[in-house]
């Protein structure tokens, strides 16, 4: 029996939910009220579909906990071999990851793309606010697909089409600015839909995003999905010739990876400081800052990381200023 009650009110009221939205078939309003004043044990199926109705994973639970109560954190937390965060929310957007992974991804393979996305569309349900909200980035990915299609009559340009997708992602917009404390399910939503944001409201959150994960920097999950968001935003940034903002992400994934032992990111901080010579400052160092992180991933056996970089210097070298249908998002 779980004895957490005052814990996971706090919990709930910083990510701005209700009882009344969290109770269920499982878990009714006044059992809810009764466990959160502690008045009130409650069985461990019935709390994970608490913690599943805050869209908080029981791994960063416990370690909430742990951070709250200033007790000393598991390694099970903060090691190397942590890679996971269960929940029904992070399964749908890894098969939205890999339907999307197409090692050529030809005009061709678009209708066959869309098919599989609407096919995983059908199953989400939009009562749900988890799944409304990937509703809504299935169908963007859609227009995306659609847009790229050859002879598509119902072409829009660059700025067209961003406008439309300002105005989809509006509400994740909206929920992300009232959630006090950010978990994987609020970083990961942000970083889904960072493209589709407009530029300002793509910086505001991604201040909001780092401040408010804050609490979960040592997990180590956490950590790398908060370095993964400062690099997802610089390429926003600089395609879209923000060199300002663009700096200011490389400088704080600097100080993020300051004496860190994540040799993995330590050596993307390299690429991207290449990616930015290339595109506002000195395009050879940047080609040659590039190449050196290549060498890097090659001589730490990286090979998933080295491919990457390769790929994408190929298309950074095709980049020319003020080339305005070049996006090139990580």
């Amino acid at each position: 029996m779980i004895q957490d009650g005052p814990f996971f009110r706090s919990l709930r009221e910083s990510k701005n939910m209700t009882i009344q939205s969290v109770a269920d078939d499982l878990n009714s309003v006044s059992f809810i009220s009764k466990f959160e004043k502690g008045n009130s044990n409650i069985s461990l199926t019935r709390f994970e579909r608490l913690l599943e109705n805050i869209n908080v994973s029981p791994e960063e639970y416990f370690y909430l906990r742990a951070v709250k109560n200033d007790t000393t954190i598991s390694e099970t937390f903060t090691g190397q071999d942590m890679n996971y965060l269960s929940s029904d929310f992070m399964a749908t957007v890894a098969k939205i990851y890999q339907i999307m992974t197409f090692q050529d991804l030809q005009s061709s393979n678009y209708p066959q793309l869309i098919d599989q996305l609407e096919s995983l569309k059908q199953n989400l349900i939009p009562t749900v606010r988890w799944q409304r909200y990937l509703i809504i980035y299935i169908n963007i990915l859609i227009s995306t697909c659609r847009s790229n299609l050859e002879k598509n009559p119902n072409d829009l340009t660059i700025d067209e089409s961003m406008q439309i997708f300002y105005q989809q992602s509006k509400p994740i917009a909206t929920y992300l600015y009232s959630v006090d404390t950010w978990t994987a399910f609020e970083i990961t939503l942000f970083r889904i839909f960072l493209f589709s944001f407009p530029l300002d409201t793509a910086y505001q959150l991604t201040k909001t995003a780092l401040s408010r994960s804050e609490k979960q920097h040592s997990f180590d999950v956490i950590h790398k999905m908060r370095v993964d968001i400062m690099f997802s935003s610089f390429s926003l940034f600089c395609n879209f010739n923000q060199k300002k903002r663009a700096k200011e992400m490389l400088e704080i994934a600097t100080r993020a990876l300051d004496n860190d032992r994540d040799l993995e990111n330590s050596t993307a901080l390299l690429f991207y400081q290449g990616w930015f010579d290339i595109y506002f400052d000195n395009r050879e160092n940047g080609i040659m800052q590039c190449n050196q992180a290549i060498s890097i991933a090659h001589i730490l056996k990286q090979s998933s990381l080295e491919k990457n970089f390769r790929s994408s210097l190929e298309l950074l070298k095709s980049y020319t200023p003020n080339q305005r249908n070049f996006l090139f998002f990580t």
